[in-house]
């Protein structure tokens, strides 16, 4: 340079470094060299006297480059998949969201920072063995070999953990102190650590928070409203419209205005209320005792051991959000909520599945091809994939190992650092990437959504109904012969608009539906004309369906589960419909047929207790007289002899006798339930012995003594119709979630 034989660059400023990569071992090249992306997708530089260098060793086939806000250089193929980026090829520096794997190095101009498969951290002069005589310094990850990262975010979080979820996290670093420029200007300062002693309560006062943010007041870790009263969550707090990202025991019922969230002396959150007499942990982390907690800029909420290890965080106990720098791995899922204002369990999921697929399906199905609604094949062998969001939106599925390529869902190389991103799966069924302006006046807006079809979640529209999409707007059809169980609920599904009181007694019509299909029971497979397939599910009172294609007739009953449509089926759908004399108020029809039930259960259910009693009884006073006169001539002495009893003494004796003989027939009728003897409970009366199991199922369902438990009046009028199965009462401690959300 002082010679004149190369230009002199600008010295760089001393606060950051000049460059984060290069081809650092080439030699430099002259003023004049310039870098060329060729037709045939490689970075090649080249000098003006013609000397090439290869910047990118990529297999080739490249289409398109990218520099991405994260200081990502990527190189794509005609597939939009990830074939080559620098982050895999670090030199002296790590940034944030970029992960230091196995066997990874930085390497600074004199030494080098490794990553050896022993779980150890470590750093060595360059060219000397990896071993404890020639290094100068080392930090232990839990876990064992080929398994651990580097990892640093956007709030200088540095720490250990390993790939697959298996051990804890060591930090380096909390990064606790870091600000988002975009929102400090209207959040509030937070806590960066909370010590065990700290508490909150639903209304703050001059003492008290109902939550506690993260440094730069982006997230907050407190109270939110939940239907009639509060749950605890991580929701946005630094913008104006305050958006839950996570609820901890989301299916527990909301505390009343007088509770309180401590952090106790022996590290628990316990969530309590006077009111509901309740006492309730939040997090599930044993063997260790928390002595701190941070509610973190990233949206983690962290409890830390005594030596700051995390041994809790909400980044791996999702709920329905997924944040950026957060994962779902193999195994783990995000499931829906209720509705935005319930976050409850809802009714679909998104899975890392083991065979390598990320997909959705219904709650409560089977994890097979025949009900997922949507699936998006990732790299790589089985049990190794992850899907990342990073802070710039970039939605994509890679390989725990790096031993695989990556997958793109949304690229987000066109955001900016005055995004906030989140990944949701809402409670229609649909995966949406949700994006939010710096502007404080700016609102959620959806950046990339899956499935395309709103309609292809199954069980949208619930029971007997199904999906319609026109003119971009979603609608629920009920089947023939059904309506609406609530006409502002669509997802509510639909029941019989006609009543069956006798199965022969009454006249029936099939109606056909195209194309149509749903989670098929089939009481039995005849081979049939499709006039004899409507003619022979007429004749069957069990059949409510029947499916025709190619001379075979499939008889179905109720209910229809997951019912859609397929243009490309050519099933035909032959359903019963009752022929009934039209009422002129629909309303005061099924009025006057809840009431009907309502007393028919009521007087079966009297019923059952006065035949139970009666052979309890007379089977107790049997055995009474039997185990007397097993001892001889019976004689009577003073206090056996006829006396008088006053009207109290009477009546606390038939109150007393009342008591221990119904927790008697209780247990007799389940027994006789369970062993599947319900004749006797009638004598062996002749009776229509399905009616009475579903009546008899129904009634035990209604005497549990959990009051969470017993079903309410439209379950139990949808039991007794048959429009949805009955589950077998269960044993005491069953959860009380089994009816699931109305």
């Amino acid at each position: 340079m002082l010679e004149g034989t190369v230009d002199i660059p600008n010295p760089p400023s001393r606060s950051i470094p000049s460059s984060v990569w290069a081809n650092r071992d080439d030699p430099p090249v002259p003023t004049k060299a310039i870098l060329n992306f060729t037709s045939n997708g490689q970075l090649v530089l080249q000098s003006a006297q013609g000397a090439q260098m290869s910047i990118a060793n990529s297999p080739g086939g490249e289409t398109s480059a990218s520099m991405l806000d994260s200081s990502k250089f990527v190189l794509y193929n005609s597939n939009n998949n990830k074939i080559w980026q620098n982050f895999d090829h670090p030199t002296d520096t790590l940034l944030p969201i970029q992960h230091l794997l196995v066997e990874k190095v930085l390497n600074s101009s004199l030494f080098d920072s490794n990553h050896s498969t022993d779980g150890y951290l470590a750093m060595y002069p360059v060219g000397t063995p990896y071993t404890i005589d020639y290094g100068y310094w080392n930090y232990k990850k839990p876990g064992q070999g080929n398994n651990v990262r580097l990892n640093l975010d956007d709030n200088g979080h540095l720490h250990l953990d390993n790939g697959n979820g298996t051990a804890g996290i060591v930090d380096l670093n909390l990064g606790d102190n870091p600000t988002k420029a975009i929102f400090t200007a209207e959040a509030q300062p937070g806590q960066s650590s909370i010590k065990p002693g700290s508490f909150l309560t639903v209304k703050p006062t001059a003492t008290t928070n109902s939550s506690w943010l993260s440094p730069s007041g982006l997230y907050a870790f407190g109270f939110h409203r939940q239907g009639n009263g509060y749950a605890v969550g991580i929701f946005v707090e630094g913008i104006p419209q305050k958006t839950v990202v996570w609820t901890a025991n989301r299916d527990d019922p909301p505390v009343p205005a007088d509770a309180t969230l401590n952090f106790t002396s022996d590290g628990q959150l316990v969530l309590q209320s006077a009111q509901q007499g309740t006492k309730r942990r939040i997090t599930n982390s044993t063997g260790v005792a928390a002595t701190s907690a941070s509610m973190l800029d990233s949206g983690n909420f962290v409890l830390n051991s005594s030596v700051n290890n995390t041994i809790w965080q909400s980044f791996e106990q999702p709920t329905d959000t997924l944040l950026p720098s957060q994962h779902l791995s193999v195994n783990e899922v995000l499931i829906s909520s209720v509705s935005d204002s319930n976050h409850s369990t809802g009714r679909f999921l998104l899975l890392m599945q083991q065979d390598g697929y990320l997909a959705m399906y219904p709650v409560g199905t089977p994890y097979t091809l025949e009900y997922g609604y949507w699936n998006y094949v990732t790299p790589g062998p089985e049990n190794n994939a992850k899907l990342n969001l990073d802070d710039n939106g970039h939605l994509y599925i890679d390989s725990i190992t790096g031993t695989a390529g990556i997958v793109d869902l949304n690229l987000g190389e066109n955001s900016t650092k005055g995004l906030l991103y989140l990944l949701r799966i809402d409670a229609d069924g649909i995966l949406r990437l949700y994006s939010h302006s710096m502007d404080q006046n700016g609102t959620w807006s959806v950046t990339w959504s899956q499935p395309d079809d709103k309609c292809l979640p199954k069980g949208l529209c619930g029971l007997n109904a199904y999906c319609v999409n026109t003119n971009q707007s979603l609608g629920c059809n009920c089947l023939p012969g059904f309506a609406p169980t609530n006409q502002s609920e669509k997802s509510s599904g639909c029941e019989r608009n006609f009543t069956a009181d006798s199965c022969k007694g009454m006249s029936y019509t099939m109606e056909l539906v195209n194309n149509t299909k749903w989670e098929y029971k089939n009481i039995s497979v005849l081979s049939l004309t499709q006039e004899a397939c409507k003619a022979a599910c007429l004749e069957d009172c069990k059949c409510d369906a029947a499916l025709f294609k190619d001379g075979e007739c499939k008889m179905q009953a109720l209910p229809f589960r997951f019912v859609t449509l397929h243009q490309d089926d050519s099933f035909l759908a032959l359903f019963k419909v009752g022929i009934s004399t039209p009422t002129t108020d629909r309303n005061v029809s099924k009025k006057s047929k809840k009431e009907v039930i309502i007393i028919s259960v009521s007087l079966v259910a009297f019923a059952i207790v006065l035949v139970i009693s009666g052979v309890v009884m007379y089977r107790y006073r049997v055995w009474a007289c039997k185990k007397e006169s097993n001892h001889g001539n019976i004689v009577l002495s003073e206090e056996d002899s006829l006396r008088s009893f006053t009207y109290a003494e009477l009546e606390k004796s038939v109150d007393s006798n009342v008591a221990e003989e119904e927790a008697i027939l209780e247990e007799w009728a389940y027994h006789c339930f369970e062993c599947g003897e319900l004749g006797k409970l009638l004598n062996e009366e002749e009776v229509d012995k399905k009616q009475f199991e579903r009546i008899t199922k129904v009634a035990l369902w209604c005497i549990q003594y959990e009051p969470s438990l017993r079903p309410s009046m439209k379950q139990v009028l949808q039991m007794l119709e048959g429009t949805v199965d009955i589950p077998d009462p269960p044993s005491r401690s069953i959860p009380s979630s089994v009816w699931g959300k109305e």
